[in-house]
């Protein structure tokens, strides 16, 4: 009941009777300098009976992999369902610097909408953070624009479908390759976006998916001066790239200097623009033409390539269910930029593929009312 010891185990713990309304106090562990694997209290039917969590302990896991997912951290009648220290901040605990995978930890896990993760700033060793804090629709995100990420490579739905809209210029994506889905499903709208440094970034595919508010200039440029410049949103590593800006239904900015040249032609641009230009009264007008270009000239990070350049892509949309997606380039939105210059030889190049679709055209310009250019 309330108050007694805790109750100390070391492979499983027996939940009390249905029925039962005693609240029980677990320690995770006894010996807190042996190493584990890790636990998932979210799971296996029980996710409900966890009602707050009162102390981090010292405990060594070699994972956080989906800890607390689809836990409920703001029940009725409970305050404080994180650890938090003076001032209201979740507090860091010592393994924060040794655990390097905390995938799926908090996802779903009706996160309170102001829990303020501060704390956390530095000293993270982790590499995975993908859907951390996914499905947390109420949660804002406090605290995590200043996180130390520079070891992170996979922030795939990092924040995916939560109220995220920060500053995250603070933000080293050094070590990054995989950013799908990263914001995807938020109201996230920040220009500070418009600095990003994707550098080894390989994948972005449904990055901005479902930002029906986001419009910010995430073109290829020139940032900052001397030995600090770089080249924000250089494209060039992205590999995957399909649904990326799908259902932006506001965006209205250039990225008529995108470097297309290493996708994959398989996925390729199959619902890239997706719903985009829906919201916009002309729809979406910048042009994807192929061009050369060059950026940052006269500064020690210029660049020349080929903007655009679609002669490798083998999908542009599909009709097949085995297909990576059924959905075409411009569908559903209101789009009428210039293609008119588009080179689509690699169309069927490849057939034969597993997806039996490869080679698609299907349903690119399909429920696209605006369209119209020389193509």
């Amino acid at each position: 009941a309330t108050g007694q010891p805790y109750t100390s185990y070391i492979n499983s713990f027996t939940y009390p009777t249905t029925g039962q309304t005693e609240i029980y106090r677990v320690k995770i562990r006894e010996n807190d300098t042996e190493i584990f694997n890790g636990w998932n209290l979210g799971q296996y039917g029980n996710k409900d009976r966890v009602r707050k969590i009162i102390a981090w302990g010292s405990q060594i896991a070699t994972t956080y992999y989906q800890a607390f997912k689809g836990t409920n951290l703001n029940k009725t009648g409970f305050t404080n369902t994180l650890p938090v220290d003076a001032n209201g901040k979740v507090t860091k605990p010592i393994w924060v610097t040794s655990i390097t995978n905390f995938s799926v930890a908090f996802s779903q896990c009706n996160m309170p909408a102001n829990a303020d993760w501060s704390n956390w700033t530095s000293g993270l060793a982790a590499t995975n953070l993908s859907s951390m804090f996914s499905g947390n629709t109420n949660f804002i995100g406090t605290g995590l624009a200043n996180w130390n990420l520079t070891k992170v490579t996979n922030m795939a739905y990092f924040v995916g479908s939560t109220a995220f809209n920060s500053d995250i210029s603070g933000w080293d994506l050094q070590s990054c390759t995989n950013a799908s889905g990263l914001f995807s499903g938020t109201p996230f709208n920040h220009p500070s976006i418009s600095n990003l440094n994707l550098h080894n970034i390989s994948n972005i595919n449904s990055m901005f998916l479902g930002c029906t508010a986001f419009n910010q200039d995430v073109n290829t440029k020139v940032v900052g001066t001397g030995a600090d410049a770089y080249l924000a949103w250089d494209t060039d590593p992205v590999t995957v790239m399909y649904g990326c800006f799908k259902g932006c239904q506001s965006f209205d900015y250039s990225i008529g200097k995108w470097n297309i040249g290493q996708l994959d032609a398989f996925s390729a641009l199959a619902s890239f623009f997706y719903d985009v230009g829906d919201n916009l009264t002309n729809g979406y007008t910048h042009d994807l033409l192929t061009k050369d270009v060059t950026v940052g000239a006269g500064t020690p990070v210029a660049k020349t390539y080929v903007a655009w350049d679609v002669s490798q892509v083998n999908g542009f949309g599909g009709t097949s269910q085995n297909y990576t997606t059924t959905q075409g380039m411009f569908q559903n939105g209101k789009f009428n930029g210039d293609i008119s210059n588009w080179d689509t030889s690699g169309l069927g190049a490849q057939g034969g593929h597993a997806y039996s679709a490869a080679g698609e055209w299907g349903r690119v310009f399909f429920n696209n009312p605006i369209f119209n250019q020389d193509i």
